[in-house]
């Protein structure tokens, strides 16, 4: 398990009103994702998960992510900031097998990464990313701010396109 994914689970600090609301919003939706969970994983669907700062979104990926280690699924949990930088670094090739066989790779704040003069290295790598899990069935989970209009602006038509494939929004 990585620990920035126990460290971010760890919900802390609970505001009791304005959470708990939010929390019965999306309990229904988490539940019927958790009790699909093995059909949808089989059958490559992935989900984005969008919606403005405070919205829950990193805190209900992390919730699907226990539920999938408790289902005996691989877990990875990674900003897409740090994406960005690790590609940058070219320490890549370390993370690289990584992020492509993990069961569930769970890119957080994704569209909130500083893109750089190196952007279309960047986006290649990412267009690779998506498409190799898409095609092998590895499910991924997205958490943005972003909507899709923004992310095809910011990256481009072919990954917007990608993004929609078996994607639950």
């Amino acid at each position: 398990i990585d620990d920035n994914l126990v460290e971010l689970c760890a919900i802390k600090n609970y505001n009791k009103t304005k959470e708990a609301y939010k929390g019965i919003a999306l309990s229904k939706y988490i539940d019927k994702f958790k009790s699909n969970m093995k059909s949808l994983f089989n059958d490559g669907w992935n989900l984005i998960i969008e919606g403005p700062t405070g919205a829950l979104k990193t805190t209900t990926a992390c919730i699907l992510a226990k539920e999938a280690i408790k289902q005996n699924y691989s877990v990875y949990f990674i900003e897409a900031q740090e994406l960005k930088n690790i590609w940058l670094k070219q320490e890549y090739e370390n993370l690289k097998e990584k992020i492509y066989s993990v069961d569930l790779l769970i890119l957080d704040d994704f569209g909130q990464e500083f893109m750089s003069g190196n952007s279309d290295y960047q986006l290649a790598e990412l267009d690779h990313l998506l498409r190799s899990r898409l095609s092998t069935n590895r499910n991924i989970i997205i958490t943005t701010n972003a909507k899709k209009e923004q992310i095809e602006k910011r990256y481009s038509s072919r990954i917007s396109s990608l993004l929609c494939n078996k994607m639950m929004h």
